[in-house]
């Protein structure tokens, strides 16, 4: 969640309801001022997650994550919001 706030979106936890989204975020822009956008989000943890990362001009900046059964990948194209 510390990422998301050092972006400046606010992150509102879905511990009691978590059928595959972790998280929701409010959207904001450089100002900090809400755009009235929420994206569902998954947070993925483990270290299988994290065997391909990405580099740009040097510095690890994320990683590619590969849904072999398309179980994840449908489900997000199916959520009401943008996941």
């Amino acid at each position: 969640m510390g990422e998301f706030e050092r972006l400046g979106w606010g992150p509102v936890e879905n511990p009691r309801h978590d059928l595959g989204i972790d998280l929701f975020l409010q959207v904001r822009d450089e100002r900090r001022y809400d755009l009235g956008l929420i994206v569902g989000t998954q947070v993925k943890s483990g270290p299988s997650y994290f065997e391909e990362p990405v580099h740009e001009v040097g510095q690890l900046i994320g990683w590619w994550f590969r849904d072999h059964d398309r179980e994840h990948v449908d489900s997000w194209l199916s959520h009401s919001l943008p996941v």
